[in-house]
């Protein structure tokens, strides 16, 4: 553990030291590299302060290149540290840590983050025309099936197995997805496939042969999960209610 404890913070006083002594826009460190904006591949300078970094602070003289470009892109959207999608030269896509690729996520909130930021963010749309979109997406999910917008889950082990966050400590607690199940007249094993959702007195849990009557639903809790959290993180990335607020 102390090992391991030591070689990550060697790595990450070189990645802020290569941070502070180069002038590039940081997007952010991740613990194996810098991804940065440049006019220009700054590898060989990163190099060249590696070797000036052992030198000064260890004594240590290092003759290979640690550095070396991996990948560039046209356009990205940083999330949080290492939650971005980003787009390649040739128009493909790399996304990391979003909810679009989370296996928890419903088809609908994962459709909801991939078009945003592809046909709205990369695309330079306007922030009025982001928002209408988003005020009719509000009315459209009432329409969509269930279990489109519906938090796919599956019990992997025993209710006492499970340990949740609690601050900083975990605590055994079912998680919601458990109560759901509990919740409902779905008599599910381990590993079988269910759905979950926000209804008006709590959650329950529907699969595609036992759905529930859309007048259960709590559309707000809904709303706020599939569209809401993502549309707010993605408005205080971009800095548009900082900006609404001068006016």
């Amino acid at each position: 553990m102390e090992v391991a404890k030591t070689i990550t913070f060697l790595v990450r006083d070189l990645l802020h030291y290569v941070e502070n002594n180069l002038n590039f826009m940081k997007i952010f460190i991740d613990t194996d590299g810098i991804v940065y904006m440049a006019e220009k591949d700054l590898v060989k300078e990163m190099n060249n302060l590696v070797r000036k970094w052992s030198k000064e602070k260890y004594g240590v003289e290092i003759k290979e290149d640690i550095f070396e470009s991996d990948e560039k892109f046209v356009k990205i959207l940083n999330l949080d540290d290492c939650h971005y999608m980003a787009q390649y030269p040739d128009g493909s896509y790399k996304v990391r840590g979003l909810e679009m690729i989370r296996s928890s996520s419903s088809v609908y909130q994962a459709w909801f983050q991939e078009t945003l930021i592809k046909e709205f963010i990369f695309k330079n749309k306007s922030y009025k025309k982001i928002r209408e979109w988003v005020e009719k997406e509000r009315e459209r999910i009432k329409t969509l099936p269930l279990i489109d917008i519906s938090f796919p889950a599956k019990v992997k082990g025993e209710y006492q197995d499970y340990l949740i966050r609690d601050g900083k400590k975990f605590k055994k607690q079912k998680p919601i997805f458990v109560r759901a199940l509990e919740n409902s007249n779905l008599n599910k094993r381990r590993g079988e496939l269910f759905y979950w959702l926000y209804i008006r007195n709590g959650v329950t849990a529907i699969d595609e042969k036992h759905l529930i009557d859309r007048e259960l639903v709590d559309w707000d809790k809904m709303i706020e999960r599939n569209i809401e959290n993502i549309w707010k993180k993605i408005k205080d990335v971009m800095g548009w209610e900082k900006a609404k607020k001068l006016f």
